[in-house]
């Protein structure tokens, strides 16, 4: 869906979050959550920062509320990029998601998009 948005021209950023439940809204708690409901609070800053950053600028990169240092996060048409948070690293990396498999969402890129 990424593919398709950005085929657009529209800006957009894709994350893939692997450093909670591994379920579906596993980036709640570090967002709404208290300290104790995460794992890592360097990683829940940064995540939160993100987030204010899109929803008030439309850029993820844009807002540093925190303080706390963070990757650049690029935007999703700058190579089929997307950012990769688990564990043990937070950086860009190629989207696996970028290729024919994921032709149907291109073609349907208009659908997709409304």
């Amino acid at each position: 869906m990424a593919t398709a948005v950005s085929d657009w021209g529209l800006p957009t950023w894709k994350f893939i979050f692997n450093a909670g439940s591994q379920l579906h809204g596993a980036d709640g708690p570090f967002l709404f959550g208290p300290e104790s409901a995460v794992n890592n609070n360097t990683l829940a800053l940064i995540v939160k920062d993100w987030y204010l950053g899109f929803v008030i600028n439309l850029n993820p990169n844009s807002i540093s509320n925190s303080g706390t240092p963070k990757p650049q996060w690029p935007q999703y048409h700058e190579g089929f990029t997307a950012m990769s948070i688990n564990y043990t690293m937070i950086g860009a990396v190629r989207d696996a998601d970028a290729s024919s498999r994921c032709d149907f969402f291109h073609g349907q890129s208009y659908v997709v998009r409304n």
